[in-house]
């Protein structure tokens, strides 16, 4: 998702809204609860917000 900057001035009753929504559009898309939060601008690591590599290193099991 990606806003921007005039959405940045949301007042709090505002993010709440935008908040719920999320959930809801989310929850009736995808079948599954999150919690949206929203944050201000900078305020999450850059890299805490891009995507990552992840390797599997669990041993494959002989028989399975």
């Amino acid at each position: 998702m990606e806003l921007k900057q005039s959405s940045l001035t949301l007042t709090h009753e505002q993010r709440c809204h935008v908040c719920h929504e999320l959930r809801h559009r989310i929850k009736s898309m995808v079948g599954i609860s999150t919690d949206v939060t929203i944050v201000n601008c900078g305020s999450i690591p850059r890299s805490e917000g891009k995507a990552c590599r992840v390797f599997d290193l669990r041993k494959v099991a002989a028989n399975g």
